[in-house]
């Protein structure tokens, strides 16, 4: 009924057919940051977009979108989409920034998709990407102030960052994936089944390794304020803010906050298969902790993003590989290499750097073992491979089920 109000009052002022995306801002705050849980009535944000909006509109316009004045050859232009939005997001005596709020919606008006666990409803047993990206809990890094970057997924499915594809042994220089060069490699990919594969990039932190948040200080003080610019800041210092180490130094008579940063090589294994079925159903990638469509490898071997809960459980400083840290991904380290399905790869990852805008990192396919590809008439969702002696050779069979009911 909003939405269909602000249309209707600004019909003969706004020609609505020159936008694609719209977006409505409500006085207050958003139910997202009602922590204290007293405010009930309030909006949630979110993003209606043309399907749920026909569908919302079906039992009262029964149009495809909030008709308008305008025309486009010569049909009426319909408002079909919006990003409903919070004027600001601080309420119960906190203090929250509402940007983490506004990008993640532009991020679902663009198609991403979400990355956080939605089950159980009432308190999710898993925290899917946490906060190494956008669409996870990395809207409310820094309390919403400081969102950060879409992780290398998002920018892989939004066609931002193309990855060189690695199918043979060989040592790879990866380029911070924030500030890459034109020829530069800053992203990477290992297939490891038709569907799954591992992406990895160079995610760093803190771009000059100061240890301190940069952004445009217009006054030098050293907090961002209206006078100041996010422009060229670093968003992604705050991805591991609250396990980061650090130390006070003085600078000018004045004792500043030095952080060690969680910066270095990020692995994460993506399942398109895994990502299709869900959102088939109506659910999230990640809304399965067990088998997670877009799953970081945790570096300490500590799956903290698969708990409900705890001081590490939006992703922690132990997380990326490095040298002098947990620097090897293999078929024996925790987490190892596996695809989905338990199967080993005999895959080895090692990152050969330090934390630096350029990190080298080492790739073994182990033993090239003979394969055989095949392709199944469906899915095999959580149907398991079985191996069985079915005609009496010296040679077993594999025997897969699928969703169909045909065996092969």
């Amino acid at each position: 009924e909003i939405l269909m109000e602000a249309v209707a009052r600004n019909d003969d002022e706004i020609d609505f057919s020159r936008f694609d995306a719209f977006a409505l801002v409500h006085p207050g705050a958003g139910q997202e940051t009602d922590f204290s849980g007293d405010s009930p009535w309030q909006l949630w944000s979110g993003f209606i977009d043309p399907v749920e909006m026909e569908a919302v509109l079906a039992d009262t316009l029964g149009t495809p979108g909030i008709p308008t004045n305008d025309l486009v050859d010569g049909d009426t232009f319909y408002v079909d989409n919006v990003m409903v939005l919070p004027e600001n997001a601080s309420q119960d005596g906190l203090t929250f920034g509402s940007l983490g709020i506004y990008a993640y919606q532009v991020g679902m008006r663009l198609g991403m998709i979400p990355m956080y666990d939605t089950t159980p409803s009432s308190f999710p047993n898993s925290q899917g990407i946490g906060a190494f990206g956008l669409m996870g809990y990395g809207l409310y890094n820094a309390s919403g102030f400081i969102p950060a970057f879409p992780c290398a997924f998002h920018r892989y499915l939004m066609g931002w960052a193309e990855p060189e594809t690695v199918e043979g042994d060989g040592t790879v220089n990866i380029t911070d994936i924030n500030s890459p060069g034109p020829d530069d490699t800053f992203l990477v990919k290992i297939e490891i089944t038709p569907t799954e594969y591992f992406l990895i990039s160079n995610r760093v932190h803190d771009q000059n390794m100061n240890g301190r948040f940069d952004f445009g200080d217009a006054n030098s003080d050293g907090i961002p304020a209206n006078e100041d610019t996010l422009l060229g800041a670093e968003f992604d210092f705050f991805l591991t803010a609250t396990t980061n180490p650090f130390h006070y130094e003085d600078v000018g008579g004045v004792d500043v906050k030095i952080v060690d940063t969680g910066s270095g090589i990020m692995i994460w294994h993506i399942d398109e298969t895994v990502i299709r079925n869900q959102l088939g159903i109506g659910r999230y990638p990640n809304d399965n902790p067990g088998v997670s469509g877009v799953d970081l490898e945790e570096a300490d071997g500590v799956q903290d993003l698969d708990r409900p809960g705890g001081t590490h459980a939006f992703g922690s400083w132990g997380d990326s590989f490095r040298d002098g840290w947990y620097a090897v991904f293999g078929p024996e380290t925790i987490p190892a290499s596996f695809t989905n399905a338990g199967t080993p790869t005999d895959l080895s990852i090692t990152a050969l750097s330090l934390p630096s805008p350029m990190m080298g990192i080492s790739i073994s396919f182990g033993e090239d073992l003979p394969r055989v590809t095949g392709e199944i008439d469906g899915t095999v969702m959580n149907l398991s491979p079985v191996v069985a002696q079915l005609d009496g050779d010296a040679e077993y069979e594999l025997i897969q089920a699928a969703d169909t009911g045909m065996i092969y």
